[in-house]
């Protein structure tokens, strides 16, 4: 054998031995980590207590429906009855809310006397 080669194993089996001891030091401490998992944790036992709560919550928020849909008038006043309930289905040109007739008459009359007015003037 040549210097070259001899040089070469020696320093392979150097690796080797490194290699080695890195490996069971390595093991040792996995072992050891496996250890302390398998380990049971300490733990304490509370005693059971009763609790009273509030038999309700307050909640600040708004809720809006799946579906909505708005709608008014086409004249203003003050609404005298509705006829059908939150949440009902209805059907087109079904009645579902009514004004009251006397701001309508009202407002009806003062037109009314101011078109009489106009003409008095012109007259």
């Amino acid at each position: 054998m040549n210097r070259k080669h001899v040089a070469f194993v020696s320093a392979a089996a150097g690796l080797a031995a490194v290699a080695a001891v890195a490996l069971s030091a390595r093991a040792k401490t996995s072992a050891a980590a496996v250890a302390k998992v398998t380990a049971f944790p300490a733990v304490t036992a509370a005693e059971v207590k009763t609790v009273r709560s509030a038999p309700r919550e307050e909640i600040t928020g708004a809720l809006n429906p799946a579906k909505e849909l708005k709608m008014g008038f086409e004249v203003g006043g003050r609404l005298a009855r509705i006829v059908v309930k939150k949440g009902a289905k209805v059907s087109e040109g079904q009645l579902i809310a009514q004004l009251d007739p006397e701001m309508v008459d009202a407002q009806v009359l003062q037109a009314e006397a101011a078109a009489r007015a106009a003409e008095a003037q012109a007259a």
